[in-house]
């Protein structure tokens, strides 16, 4: 599942686990993920009304609306919640919806935001933090183009190399070796890559 989040989106949910471990609760829940979302992506405060020193307020404030229990090792196994894998769900429909590619931080901060009814989506609400000023940026942002995605595949690099052998052409066979590489040829003789630039 996470595997079309971003490496700052992913961070974040590691950081949800270890607020549950640290809480002491059997699993990672919304408000568990809105922390590790705020201690994330602090940019995210820019959505909340007021003070941009959003996480010591938010955290002071689930701390009272939940009991805390014994603390444990972050090396235990700690599944999502339903309301949890409910808001993951909606950050990749978010993501979906608005043509990107992957899943951000402010997907999983709309997906917490459509579950009304989860403790993260009330503690939100109540700090006047809206669905509409955060998807509109994100709907108007310029979406990443095929062109500017497209890879070459790895038949059409065998073709060019292929190619370059028939033509004998070492200019063009060089830049497919590395600056640091051995090449051993068939009679056992080692060759780097100045020799193989001079010799091919």
């Amino acid at each position: 599942m996470f595997e079309r989040y971003t490496e700052s989106a992913r961070r974040a949910v590691f950081f949800a686990r270890y607020e549950a471990s640290n809480y002491g609760s059997p699993y990672i829940e919304t408000e568990h993920l809105l922390l590790g979302l705020l201690r994330e992506h602090r940019g995210l405060a820019k959505w909340f009304p007021g003070d941009t020193n959003v996480e010591p307020q938010i955290r002071a404030e689930i701390e009272k609306r939940i009991t805390r229990g014994n603390r444990f090792s972050t090396s235990v196994e700690v599944p999502v919640s339903s309301e949890c894998k409910q808001v993951l769900n909606l950050a990749m429909d978010a993501s979906e919806r608005l043509g990107h590619n992957q899943v951000e931080p402010e997907h999983l901060l709309i997906g917490i935001l459509r579950v009304e009814e989860s403790l993260a989506a009330q503690v939100l609400i109540a700090r006047g933090v809206k669905l509409d000023p955060i998807q509109e940026p994100l709907a108007k942002a310029p979406r990443p183009t095929d062109q500017a995605r497209a890879t070459i595949s790895p038949s059409m690099v065998l073709e060019s190399f292929l190619d370059g052998l028939k033509s004998l052409n070492s200019e063009a066979l060089i830049s497919f070796f590395a600056p640091n590489v051995e090449f051993i040829d068939a009679s056992g003789k080692r060759w780097n890559w100045d020799e193989l630039n001079r010799g091919f």
